[in-house]
C-alpha cells in the first residue's frame, strides 16, 4: 500500500489530492499486493487515488497506516485440475489471497519523500494436481498458509510543480524479507507461487502526475517493475502498471474513480518459460475516503476486472477489495521546538502563504498544513 498525504481546503475540501504516497508505489499497493499466483508484486497507492500513485509531496509530514486487501478467484474444480495434470499442464490456483500492509512515509522536503511498505500475506484453498506415475494424478491441497512478505522501499522526487500541476519520478527497491519455506498439508515445501515472499530483489521505476483544482483532482502514474530470479529458481515476469484516478471532495468525504491496468510477462522457473502465467488486466475501481479528524482517515476501494487476458490456463480474478486506515503527524520543527512553514526550494514565494504568514497568525496553533496552507491528512 502505499502511504499518502491528504490536503484539505477546509471546510469544503478534504482532498484525495493530498494523499501523496511518499515513496511508494505503498499503494508499487493499493494496490498493494505481494507475490501473487499471477506474479504481481507490491503496488502502492497514490495522491488522489487509492491505488494510483500521485505526485504531491508535503514536507515535514510523518505518515503511517494499515491496508487490508482480499482477492477472490474463480476456482477450478479438482476434477478439472486432475484432467489438466493428465494432459501435461502445470496448473495451480488459490481461491483467495489476503494481505495486510504496514506503511510508513516521510517527506524530507518539498521535492523528496521516502516510503516503506511491509506485508503479511495469506493464501486460502490452494490446489495443484501432480502426476504420481503414468496416468495417475492426485491433488495437493493447502487450506491456509501465510507469513511475512517482502519489504518495498521507494523514493519519489518531484522536480517540478506549480499551484495546480505536480510531476514526480518514482524509484523503488523490493527486498526479499518474506518467508519462502511454507509447506502444504502433507508437509512438503510449497512452490514459489504459494510463498508469502519471493526471494528476489526487484526494481521499480516510473513517473507520476497530479492536477489539483480546488475540490477536484486527477492523478496518474506509469511504473515499470523489473523482476529478478528468486527462491527455487523462480522469476516472476516483468510488469508494467498504469493508473489514472479522478477524485472529488465535499466536506468530510472524497469520492474516487480509478482505472488500473496491469500487464506482466510470463514467469520463468528453472530457465523454463511457464505458458500458464502472465497477465493483462484492466480494473474499474470506485472508492471512498472518509476524514475522521485532521490527522486520521479511513478508506475503502473495490476493484472489478472489466478486461482480463490470461495466457494459457489460469483462473480468472473475480474482484479485489481494500480497506485501510492512515494517520499523519507534523514533525518538521525549528530549533526551539515550534512547527514552522517548510521551505520550498522550487517556490520560495510560497514560504509564507497568506494563512501561514507570521503577520496573519500562527500556523502551528492548528493541524498540519501542506505547502499551500491546506489542512493535511495522510493515508
Amino acid at each position: 500500500m502505499f502511504l499518502r498525504d491528504k490536503a484539505e481546503v477546509f471546510p469544503v475540501r478534504a482532498s484525495a489530492a493530498g494523499f501523496a504516497v511518499c515513496g511508494l508505489l505503498a499503494s508499487m499497493a493499493a494496490l498493494p499486493s505481494s507475490a501473487h499466483a499471477h506474479g504481481e508484486t507490491v503496488r502502492g497507492g497514490g495522491a488522489g487515488g487509492i491505488n494510483t500513485v500521485g505526485a504531491i509531496v508535503t514536507p515535514g509530514i510523518l505518515s503511517g497506516g494499515l491496508r487490508l486487501e482480499v482477492r477472490q478467484f474463480d476456482a477450478f474444480s479438482e476434477e478439472m485440475l486432475l484432467g489438466y495434470a493428465l494432459e501435461g499442464e502445470d496448473v495451480h490456483q488459490h481461491a483467495q489471497e489476503l494481505s495486510g500492509t504496514l506503511t510508513a512515509s516521510y517527506a524530507l522536503d518539498a521535492s523528496w519523500c521516502l516510503n516503506a511498505a511491509l506485508q503479511v500475506n495469506a493464501f486460502r484453498d490452494f490446489r495443484e494436481a501432480t502426476l504420481d506415475g503414468p496416468g495417475v494424478a492426485r491433488v495437493v491441497r493447502d487450506d491456509l498458509s501465510g507469513g511475512i512478505g517482502d519489504l518495498l522501499l521507494l523514493t519519489r522526487v518531484r522536480p517540478w510543480h506549480d499551484d495546480s500541476h505536480h510531476v514526480a519520478i518514482l524509484a523503488g527497491l523490493k527486498l526479499p524479507t518474506g518467508s519462502t519455506r511454507e509447506t502444504d498439508d502433507e508437509g512438503a515445501r510449497q512452490g514459489a507461487h504459494n510463498q508469502p515472499g519471493s526471494g528476489s530483489i526487484d526494481f521499480q521505476l516510473g513517473l507520476a502526475y497530479s492536477l489539483v483544482v480546488d475540490w477536484f483532482e486527477i492523478d496518474a502514474d506509469v511504473v515499470g517493475h523489473v523482476r529478478t530470479e528468486g527462491a527455487m529458481s523462480y522469476q516472476a515476469g516483468n510488469m508494467l502498471q498504469a493508473d489514472v484516478a479522478l477524485s472529488a471532495t465535499v466536506w468530510q468525504l472524497t469520492l474516487v474513480a480509478e482505472l488500473n491496468f496491469l500487464v506482466a510477462e510470463r514467469d520463468v522457473e528453472r530457465d523454463e518459460v511457464l505458458r500458464n502465467s502472465g497477465i493483462t488486466t484492466l480494473y474499474a475501481s470506485p472508492g471512498v475516503v472518509a476524514r475522521l479528524t485532521s490527522e486520521h482517515v479511513l478508506f475503502a476501494s473495490f476493484s472489478y476486472p472489466i478486461y482480463q487476458d490470461l495466457p494459457g490456463i489460469q483462473n480468472n480474478e473475480l474482484f479485489r477489495a481494500n480497506l485501510g486506515y492512515a494517520f499523519s503527524a507534523e514533525v518538521s520543527r525549528s530549533h526551539d521546538g515550534e512547527r514552522r512553514p517548510t521551505h520550498d526550494p522550487f517556490h520560495p514565494q510560497d514560504d509564507h502563504p497568506p494563512d501561514r504568514h507570521p503577520d496573519h497568525g500562527h500556523a502551528h496553533d492548528g493541524p498540519p498544513h501542506d505547502e499551500h496552507g491546506r489542512h493535511l491528512d495522510v493515508r
